[in-house]
């Protein structure tokens, strides 16, 4: 389908332990421009987590490319606008739509004609005290008010709920393109509905196998994968 979303998660463990020089220098000559740049001012393992991540995500990119277009591209023109949202540099490609995120061992791509916000967390990132700082004031009665069987009803521990509802607020910001400009305290969301109230975006969310990471897609009317 042309509105399919084509969403990935990735396990970077061993691509980090096993990086070489050559390998480094390979990816680099294979991303962005944009890419590159954030991948220098960093040091070390987060330096390569970047690229990393960076490269899965423009290879992504490239297939949906070769898929869509049957056009092979080598390196990608990738521009970012006043609030952080990328985008890819010429008309042919406007209608391309993509999103990235990375935490820990983890990357997960998003790439489709629709847009798309995603968000992957380890589970603790997020707790009572964070919550009740930065989300919003109906967020939080749901959380705190919430039973522990009804909880369970939900299949989530404490901790993981907390994170769920973290990564939710970073996929609908990052979906609507505002980066956290606009606040995570801005919007609701509504657990049962698995939306941001007033808005018309669902939310798919998962685990990874561990359980250890929580992610997050947000789209209209929400994804399959």
């Amino acid at each position: 389908m042309d509105d399919a979303i084509r969403v990935n998660v990735y396990s970077i463990f061993d691509m980090i332990e096993s990086m070489t020089d050559v390998e480094r220098q390979r990816m680099l000559s294979l991303v962005s421009l944009n890419r590159r740049t954030k991948v220098t001012r960093k040091k070390g393992r987060i330096a390569d987590c970047s690229l990393i991540a960076g490269y899965l995500l423009e290879s992504d990119i490239k297939k949906y490319i070769k898929d869509r277009l049957d056009s092979d591209v080598e390196v990608l023109d990738i521009k970012e606008s006043e609030h952080g949202k990328l985008y890819i540099e010429g008309e042919v490609y406007k209608d391309i739509n993509f999103n990235l995120s990375h935490s820990g061992d983890y990357v997960m791509t998003a790439v489709g004609s629709m847009p798309v916000g995603v968000d992957i967390e380890r589970v603790g990132k997020c707790n009572k005290r964070i919550a009740d700082r930065f989300f919003s004031d109906n967020d939080n009665i749901f959380l705190n008010g919430i039973s522990d069987e009804e909880r369970k009803s939900f299949g989530c521990t404490a901790n993981e709920l907390y994170t769920v509802f973290w990564t939710m607020k970073e996929a609908y910001l990052k979906w609507k393109g505002t980066g956290i400009a606009d606040g995570l305290a801005s919007f609701d969301i509504d657990y049962y509905d698995m939306s941001v109230k007033g808005e018309d975006v669902k939310f798919t969310v998962s685990f990874t196998e561990d359980r250890r990471y929580v992610y997050t897609v947000c789209a209209v009317n929400g994804v399959e994968y």
